[in-house]
């Protein structure tokens, strides 16, 4: 996948609407909790790449280690993880690799720029969302597993891998497994339930 490929979706405010206007203080919320943590300058707030857990999950080597550090690099950090496995570290690192090449990427900037005014402020968290939603929806394009059994070995490999996490990265990936939210990007609904999550999550930094 590149970024090419999902790149030119239009973001304006018609679009946007269909999924967040019916709900209102849920973009309310969101202004609150980046107004406590968002660096006006930057689309991310102080360095979390929030919501699209999907791309990091799909752009990772096969290893299930690799693959939640490249997962769960926002939540396990500092001393935490450098207890953690190489192969936790490497998947690390390349989701900041990942998140410096997005940020930086001229096409990505385009589509944040196409967020509307009114929504403007939020463009890195809804660019963030609707990458995923897209790469959800067109998965087919770009893996030859389908999305449910993709999600679903990537669940039984976690189970099975018996990784020690700290307690604050076994709550999250519980509710990842438990909820399948990386298989919900795909619906509305679990686009919806990505944004609710923001603002507890920011308040709980």
């Amino acid at each position: 996948i590149t970024v090419s490929d999902v790149g030119d979706m239009r973001l304006d405010a018609w679009t946007i609407r269909q999924y967040f206007d019916w709900q209102p203080q849920w973009l309310r919320s969101i202004a609150v909790a980046f107004q406590r943590h968002a660096d006006p300058c930057c689309p991310r707030v102080r360095g979390i790449s929030l919501l699209n857990w999907l791309a990091h999950v799909f752009l990772s080597e096969p290893d299930v280690e690799f693959r939640l550090g490249n997962l769960l690099a926002d939540i396990v950090r500092g001393e935490e993880m450098r207890r953690m496995s190489a192969a936790f570290q490497r998947g690390v690192q390349k989701h900041k690799q990942i998140d410096a090449f997005t940020d930086s990427h001229p096409l990505v900037k385009r589509s944040r720029s196409r967020v509307s005014g009114e929504f403007r402020r939020f463009s890195g968290v809804l660019v963030d969302v609707f990458y995923d939603h897209l790469l959800a929806t067109r998965w087919d394009h770009y893996s030859p597993t389908v999305l449910d059994a993709s999600t679903a070995k990537f669940y039984a490999d976690i189970e099975s891998s018996k990784i020690e996490l700290p307690a604050s990265a076994r709550v999250t990936l519980d509710r990842i497994i438990r909820h399948d939210l990386l298989g919900s990007y795909r619906r509305i609904d679990g686009v919806q339930r990505s944004l609710r999550r923001l603002p507890a999550y920011l308040s709980s930094r």
